[in-house]
Protein backbone atom coordinates (compact mmCIF):
# COMPACT_ATOMS: atom_id res chain seq x y z
CA UNK A 1 0.00 0.00 0.00
CA UNK A 2 2.83 2.36 0.88
CA UNK A 3 4.48 1.53 -2.46
CA UNK A 4 1.28 2.42 -4.31
CA UNK A 5 1.13 5.78 -2.54
CA UNK A 6 4.74 6.50 -3.51
CA UNK A 7 3.97 5.73 -7.16
CA UNK A 8 0.90 7.95 -7.17
CA UNK A 9 2.89 10.75 -5.52
CA UNK A 10 5.49 10.84 -8.31
CA UNK A 11 5.07 14.08 -10.33
CA UNK A 12 4.70 13.71 -14.07
CA UNK A 13 6.65 16.00 -16.39
CA UNK A 14 5.44 16.63 -19.93
CA UNK A 15 7.73 15.85 -22.81
CA UNK A 16 8.35 18.96 -24.90
CA UNK A 17 8.36 16.74 -27.99
CA UNK A 18 5.34 14.75 -26.87
CA UNK A 19 3.23 16.26 -29.63
CA UNK A 20 5.64 14.94 -32.27
CA UNK A 21 5.56 11.42 -30.85
CA UNK A 22 1.76 11.48 -30.55
CA UNK A 23 1.61 12.69 -34.15
CA UNK A 24 3.89 9.82 -35.24
CA UNK A 25 1.60 7.38 -33.45
CA UNK A 26 -1.63 8.75 -34.92
CA UNK A 27 -0.38 9.15 -38.50
CA UNK A 28 1.12 5.64 -38.46
CA UNK A 29 -2.15 4.17 -37.16
CA UNK A 30 -4.30 5.97 -39.76
CA UNK A 31 -2.01 5.02 -42.65
CA UNK A 32 -1.96 1.40 -41.46
CA UNK A 33 -5.77 1.17 -41.42
CA UNK A 34 -6.02 2.74 -44.88
CA UNK A 35 -3.35 0.44 -46.35
CA UNK A 36 -5.01 -2.66 -44.87
CA UNK A 37 -8.49 -1.71 -46.06
CA UNK A 38 -7.41 -0.80 -49.58
CA UNK A 39 -5.21 -3.90 -49.85
CA UNK A 40 -7.98 -6.23 -48.71
CA UNK A 41 -10.43 -4.56 -51.08
CA UNK A 42 -8.03 -4.95 -54.00
CA UNK A 43 -7.20 -8.60 -53.24
CA UNK A 44 -10.71 -9.80 -52.40
CA UNK A 45 -10.15 -10.24 -48.66
CA UNK A 46 -7.81 -13.28 -48.70
CA UNK A 47 -7.52 -15.55 -45.67
CA UNK A 48 -4.03 -15.78 -44.16
CA UNK A 49 -3.47 -19.29 -42.88
CA UNK A 50 -4.46 -22.76 -43.95
CA UNK A 51 -7.28 -25.18 -43.20
CA UNK A 52 -9.29 -23.97 -40.24
CA UNK A 53 -6.67 -21.41 -39.21
CA UNK A 54 -6.99 -17.66 -39.70
CA UNK A 55 -4.25 -15.40 -38.39
CA UNK A 56 -6.02 -12.12 -37.64
CA UNK A 57 -3.87 -9.06 -38.23
CA UNK A 58 -4.81 -7.74 -34.78
CA UNK A 59 -2.35 -10.34 -33.42
CA UNK A 60 0.47 -8.71 -35.36
CA UNK A 61 -0.77 -5.38 -34.02
CA UNK A 62 -0.55 -6.63 -30.45
CA UNK A 63 2.96 -7.92 -31.13
CA UNK A 64 4.09 -4.53 -32.47
CA UNK A 65 2.54 -2.68 -29.52
CA UNK A 66 4.31 -5.09 -27.15
CA UNK A 67 7.57 -4.49 -29.01
CA UNK A 68 7.16 -0.72 -28.76
CA UNK A 69 6.51 -0.94 -25.00
CA UNK A 70 9.60 -3.11 -24.48
CA UNK A 71 11.67 -0.59 -26.46
CA UNK A 72 10.43 2.27 -24.25
CA UNK A 73 11.10 0.31 -21.05
CA UNK A 74 14.45 -1.25 -21.92
CA UNK A 75 16.21 1.29 -24.17
CA UNK A 76 17.30 4.92 -23.86
CA UNK A 77 17.55 7.67 -26.44
CA UNK A 78 15.25 10.02 -28.29
CA UNK A 79 15.60 8.02 -31.51
CA UNK A 80 14.00 5.09 -29.67
CA UNK A 81 10.98 7.28 -28.88
CA UNK A 82 10.52 8.01 -32.59
CA UNK A 83 10.82 4.34 -33.55
CA UNK A 84 8.56 3.16 -30.72
CA UNK A 85 5.87 5.76 -31.48
CA UNK A 86 5.76 4.68 -35.13
CA UNK A 87 5.84 0.95 -34.30
CA UNK A 88 3.14 1.46 -31.66
CA UNK A 89 0.99 3.40 -34.14
CA UNK A 90 1.29 0.67 -36.76
CA UNK A 91 0.43 -1.93 -34.12
CA UNK A 92 -2.58 0.05 -32.94
CA UNK A 93 -3.76 0.43 -36.54
CA UNK A 94 -3.50 -3.34 -37.11
CA UNK A 95 -5.35 -3.94 -33.85
CA UNK A 96 -8.17 -1.42 -34.13
CA UNK A 97 -8.86 -2.27 -37.78
CA UNK A 98 -10.54 -5.47 -36.50
CA UNK A 99 -13.07 -3.42 -34.50
CA UNK A 100 -16.04 -4.67 -36.54
CA UNK A 101 -15.41 -8.25 -35.43
CA UNK A 102 -15.72 -7.36 -31.76
CA UNK A 103 -18.85 -5.23 -31.81
CA UNK A 104 -20.96 -7.69 -33.82
CA UNK A 105 -22.34 -11.09 -32.83
CA UNK A 106 -21.26 -12.67 -36.13
CA UNK A 107 -17.65 -11.30 -36.09
CA UNK A 108 -18.40 -9.15 -39.13
CA UNK A 109 -15.20 -7.37 -40.22
CA UNK A 110 -17.19 -5.51 -42.91
CA UNK A 111 -19.81 -4.16 -40.48
CA UNK A 112 -20.77 -0.86 -42.16
CA UNK A 113 -20.52 1.52 -39.16
CA UNK A 114 -16.96 0.33 -38.42
CA UNK A 115 -15.26 2.89 -40.69
CA UNK A 116 -17.28 5.73 -39.17
CA UNK A 117 -16.43 4.51 -35.65
CA UNK A 118 -12.74 4.35 -36.54
CA UNK A 119 -12.93 7.88 -37.89
CA UNK A 120 -14.56 9.10 -34.66
CA UNK A 121 -11.88 7.33 -32.60
CA UNK A 122 -9.04 8.89 -34.58
CA UNK A 123 -10.66 12.32 -34.35
CA UNK A 124 -10.96 11.98 -30.56
CA UNK A 125 -7.30 10.96 -30.35
CA UNK A 126 -6.35 13.93 -32.52
CA UNK A 127 -8.28 16.37 -30.29
CA UNK A 128 -6.78 14.79 -27.16
CA UNK A 129 -3.23 15.00 -28.49
CA UNK A 130 -3.72 18.62 -29.54
CA UNK A 131 -5.12 19.48 -26.10
CA UNK A 132 -1.97 18.01 -24.50
CA UNK A 133 0.15 20.31 -26.70
CA UNK A 134 -1.90 23.43 -25.97
CA UNK A 135 -1.91 23.22 -22.18
CA UNK A 136 -0.38 25.99 -20.08
CA UNK A 137 3.34 26.58 -20.51
CA UNK A 138 5.81 24.33 -18.76
CA UNK A 139 6.94 24.86 -15.19
CA UNK A 140 10.54 25.15 -14.03
CA UNK A 141 10.81 21.46 -13.12
CA UNK A 142 9.43 20.42 -16.51
CA UNK A 143 11.96 22.58 -18.36
CA UNK A 144 14.70 21.03 -16.24
CA UNK A 145 13.45 17.47 -16.92
CA UNK A 146 13.40 18.12 -20.68
CA UNK A 147 16.91 19.57 -20.54
CA UNK A 148 18.10 16.40 -18.79
CA UNK A 149 16.41 14.32 -21.47
CA UNK A 150 18.28 16.22 -24.19
CA UNK A 151 21.63 16.05 -22.39
CA UNK A 152 21.34 12.25 -22.32
CA UNK A 153 22.01 12.44 -26.04
CA UNK A 154 25.50 13.79 -25.25
CA UNK A 155 26.24 10.57 -23.34
CA UNK A 156 24.96 8.55 -26.29
CA UNK A 157 27.14 10.60 -28.68
CA UNK A 158 24.01 11.73 -30.48
CA UNK A 159 23.68 15.36 -29.37
CA UNK A 160 23.57 17.76 -32.32
CA UNK A 161 23.77 21.56 -32.45
CA UNK A 162 20.00 22.04 -32.57
CA UNK A 163 19.45 19.82 -29.53
CA UNK A 164 22.20 21.63 -27.60
CA UNK A 165 20.56 24.99 -28.33
CA UNK A 166 17.20 23.64 -27.14
CA UNK A 167 18.75 22.31 -23.94
CA UNK A 168 20.23 25.76 -23.22
CA UNK A 169 16.82 27.31 -23.98
CA UNK A 170 15.17 25.01 -21.42
CA UNK A 171 17.84 25.69 -18.78
CA UNK A 172 17.36 29.44 -19.22
CA UNK A 173 13.78 28.93 -18.02
CA UNK A 174 14.67 27.00 -14.88
CA UNK A 175 14.45 28.89 -11.58
CA UNK A 176 17.62 30.84 -10.87
CA UNK A 177 19.91 29.23 -8.34
CA UNK A 178 18.86 25.66 -9.10
CA UNK A 179 22.04 23.61 -8.48
CA UNK A 180 21.08 20.86 -10.94
CA UNK A 181 20.62 23.42 -13.73
CA UNK A 182 24.05 24.90 -12.95
CA UNK A 183 25.66 21.46 -13.17
CA UNK A 184 23.91 20.74 -16.46
CA UNK A 185 25.17 24.02 -17.91
CA UNK A 186 28.70 22.91 -17.11
CA UNK A 187 28.08 19.61 -18.89
CA UNK A 188 26.70 21.39 -21.95
CA UNK A 189 29.68 23.75 -22.06
CA UNK A 190 32.05 20.81 -22.38
CA UNK A 191 29.84 18.70 -24.67
CA UNK A 192 30.96 18.57 -28.29
CA UNK A 193 27.84 18.22 -30.45
CA UNK A 194 27.99 16.41 -33.75
CA UNK A 195 27.14 18.20 -36.97
CA UNK A 196 23.43 18.46 -37.63
CA UNK A 197 22.54 15.18 -39.35
CA UNK A 198 21.15 14.99 -42.83
CA UNK A 199 17.38 14.54 -42.79
CA UNK A 200 15.91 11.24 -43.92
CA UNK A 201 14.28 10.99 -47.34
CA UNK A 202 10.69 11.05 -45.98
CA UNK A 203 11.51 14.16 -43.92
CA UNK A 204 13.02 15.91 -46.96
CA UNK A 205 10.00 15.01 -49.09
CA UNK A 206 7.63 16.29 -46.38
CA UNK A 207 9.62 19.54 -46.03
CA UNK A 208 9.56 20.16 -49.79
CA UNK A 209 5.83 19.42 -49.96
CA UNK A 210 5.24 21.83 -47.07
CA UNK A 211 7.26 24.59 -48.74
CA UNK A 212 5.48 24.00 -52.05
CA UNK A 213 2.03 24.12 -50.46
CA UNK A 214 2.63 27.24 -48.38
CA UNK A 215 4.27 28.83 -51.42
CA UNK A 216 0.92 28.47 -53.18
CA UNK A 217 -0.96 29.76 -50.13
CA UNK A 218 1.18 32.92 -50.13
CA UNK A 219 0.32 33.78 -53.74
CA UNK A 220 -1.75 36.96 -54.12
CA UNK A 221 -4.51 35.16 -56.00
CA UNK A 222 -4.94 32.39 -53.39
CA UNK A 223 -7.35 34.18 -50.97
CA UNK A 224 -9.71 34.98 -53.84
CA UNK A 225 -9.50 31.42 -55.15
CA UNK A 226 -10.22 30.15 -51.63
CA UNK A 227 -13.39 32.21 -51.40
CA UNK A 228 -14.51 30.86 -54.78
CA UNK A 229 -13.88 27.28 -53.61
CA UNK A 230 -15.91 27.80 -50.44
CA UNK A 231 -18.74 29.49 -52.36
CA UNK A 232 -18.91 26.67 -54.93
CA UNK A 233 -18.82 24.04 -52.17
CA UNK A 234 -21.66 25.73 -50.30
CA UNK A 235 -23.68 26.00 -53.51
CA UNK A 236 -23.04 22.34 -54.33
CA UNK A 237 -24.13 21.29 -50.83
CA UNK A 238 -27.38 23.24 -51.08
CA UNK A 239 -28.13 21.92 -54.57
CA UNK A 240 -27.38 18.33 -53.49
CA UNK A 241 -29.69 18.67 -50.52
CA UNK A 242 -32.46 20.14 -52.67
CA UNK A 243 -32.12 17.34 -55.23
CA UNK A 244 -32.16 14.72 -52.49
CA UNK A 245 -35.40 16.14 -51.13
CA UNK A 246 -37.20 16.66 -54.42
CA UNK A 247 -36.20 13.25 -55.83
CA UNK A 248 -37.64 11.40 -52.84
CA UNK A 249 -41.35 10.80 -53.47
CA UNK A 250 -41.87 9.86 -49.84
CA UNK A 251 -40.35 13.05 -48.47
CA UNK A 252 -42.52 15.23 -46.29
CA UNK A 253 -41.61 17.86 -43.73
CA UNK A 254 -43.57 15.99 -41.08
CA UNK A 255 -42.12 12.61 -42.06
CA UNK A 256 -38.93 13.29 -44.06
CA UNK A 257 -38.11 9.58 -44.58
CA UNK A 258 -34.45 10.22 -43.67
CA UNK A 259 -32.23 7.65 -42.02
CA UNK A 260 -29.85 8.74 -39.29
CA UNK A 261 -26.85 8.73 -41.65
CA UNK A 262 -28.67 10.78 -44.31
CA UNK A 263 -29.99 13.17 -41.70
CA UNK A 264 -26.56 13.70 -40.15
CA UNK A 265 -24.90 14.15 -43.54
CA UNK A 266 -27.54 16.64 -44.68
CA UNK A 267 -27.50 18.58 -41.40
CA UNK A 268 -23.70 18.84 -41.44
CA UNK A 269 -23.61 19.93 -45.08
CA UNK A 270 -26.33 22.52 -44.49
CA UNK A 271 -24.59 23.93 -41.41
CA UNK A 272 -21.27 24.15 -43.27
CA UNK A 273 -22.96 25.94 -46.15
CA UNK A 274 -24.61 28.43 -43.80
CA UNK A 275 -21.30 29.17 -42.06
CA UNK A 276 -19.65 29.66 -45.44
CA UNK A 277 -22.34 32.17 -46.44
CA UNK A 278 -21.77 34.04 -43.15
CA UNK A 279 -18.04 34.04 -43.93
CA UNK A 280 -18.61 35.51 -47.39
CA UNK A 281 -20.69 38.30 -45.86
CA UNK A 282 -18.05 38.87 -43.16
CA UNK A 283 -15.43 39.48 -45.87
CA UNK A 284 -16.91 42.96 -46.32
CA UNK A 285 -15.67 43.71 -42.79
CA UNK A 286 -12.24 42.08 -43.09
CA UNK A 287 -10.58 39.08 -44.65
CA UNK A 288 -9.58 37.80 -41.21
CA UNK A 289 -13.23 37.74 -40.09
CA UNK A 290 -14.25 35.82 -43.20
CA UNK A 291 -11.41 33.32 -42.77
CA UNK A 292 -12.54 32.55 -39.21
CA UNK A 293 -16.07 31.72 -40.42
CA UNK A 294 -14.63 29.59 -43.23
CA UNK A 295 -12.57 27.73 -40.62
CA UNK A 296 -15.72 27.05 -38.58
CA UNK A 297 -17.34 25.68 -41.73
CA UNK A 298 -14.41 23.32 -42.35
CA UNK A 299 -14.40 22.15 -38.72
CA UNK A 300 -18.10 21.28 -38.94
CA UNK A 301 -17.36 19.32 -42.10
CA UNK A 302 -14.46 17.42 -40.49
CA UNK A 303 -16.08 16.67 -37.14
CA UNK A 304 -19.69 16.15 -38.25
CA UNK A 305 -20.27 15.70 -41.97
CA UNK A 306 -17.29 13.41 -42.51
CA UNK A 307 -18.49 11.02 -39.81
CA UNK A 308 -21.60 10.22 -41.84
CA UNK A 309 -19.67 10.34 -45.10
CA UNK A 310 -17.43 7.53 -43.83
CA UNK A 311 -20.56 5.63 -42.85
CA UNK A 312 -22.23 6.07 -46.24
CA UNK A 313 -19.38 5.78 -48.72
CA UNK A 314 -16.73 4.17 -46.49
CA UNK A 315 -13.09 4.84 -47.41
CA UNK A 316 -13.95 6.89 -50.48
CA UNK A 317 -14.65 9.70 -48.01
CA UNK A 318 -10.87 9.96 -47.52
CA UNK A 319 -10.71 12.10 -50.67
CA UNK A 320 -13.04 14.77 -49.31
CA UNK A 321 -11.35 14.57 -45.89
CA UNK A 322 -7.94 15.29 -47.45
CA UNK A 323 -9.45 18.30 -49.23
CA UNK A 324 -10.93 19.56 -45.94
CA UNK A 325 -7.61 19.14 -44.11
CA UNK A 326 -5.69 21.02 -46.83
CA UNK A 327 -8.20 23.87 -46.66
CA UNK A 328 -7.97 23.93 -42.86
CA UNK A 329 -4.16 24.08 -42.95
CA UNK A 330 -4.31 26.94 -45.47
CA UNK A 331 -6.82 28.85 -43.35
CA UNK A 332 -4.77 28.38 -40.16
CA UNK A 333 -1.70 29.66 -41.98
CA UNK A 334 -3.52 32.70 -43.39
CA UNK A 335 -5.09 33.53 -40.00
CA UNK A 336 -1.66 33.28 -38.33
CA UNK A 337 -0.09 35.54 -40.99
CA UNK A 338 -2.88 38.11 -40.55
CA UNK A 339 -2.31 38.05 -36.77
CA UNK A 340 1.43 38.65 -37.26
CA UNK A 341 0.79 41.57 -39.60
CA UNK A 342 -1.67 43.06 -37.11
CA UNK A 343 0.84 42.78 -34.26
CA UNK A 344 3.62 44.27 -36.39
CA UNK A 345 1.54 47.19 -37.64
CA UNK A 346 2.61 50.48 -36.00
CA UNK A 347 0.02 52.14 -33.79
CA UNK A 348 -0.53 55.90 -33.91
CA UNK A 349 -1.37 57.61 -30.66
CA UNK A 350 -4.52 59.76 -30.72
CA UNK A 351 -2.72 62.30 -28.51
CA UNK A 352 -0.04 63.06 -31.11
CA UNK A 353 -0.45 64.64 -34.53
CA UNK A 354 -0.13 62.31 -37.51
CA UNK A 355 2.92 63.30 -39.58
CA UNK A 356 2.14 64.66 -43.03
Amino acid sequence: MAGTRRILAVPFARNADGGTYCENFLVSAVITVLVIRFYLEATGYPQIGGGGLHIAHMLWGGLLMLLSMIMLIALLGRSILHIASIAGGIGFGLFIDELGKFITTDNNYLFQPTIALLYILFMLLFVWFRSLQRRARFGSDEYLANAVDLIKEAVLNDLDEAEKERAVFYLDRVDAGNPVAAALRAVLTQAQPRANPRQSLPMRIAARARRFYFGIVEQRWFPTALVVVFALDALASLVTLAVRLTDDPQFGFRSPNFGLADLGDSAGSLLSAVLTCVGILALRRSRAAGDKWFKRSILVSIFLTQVFAFYNIQLYAVISLIADVLLLVALDYMIAQDAKRTEAAPTVSTLQPVPA
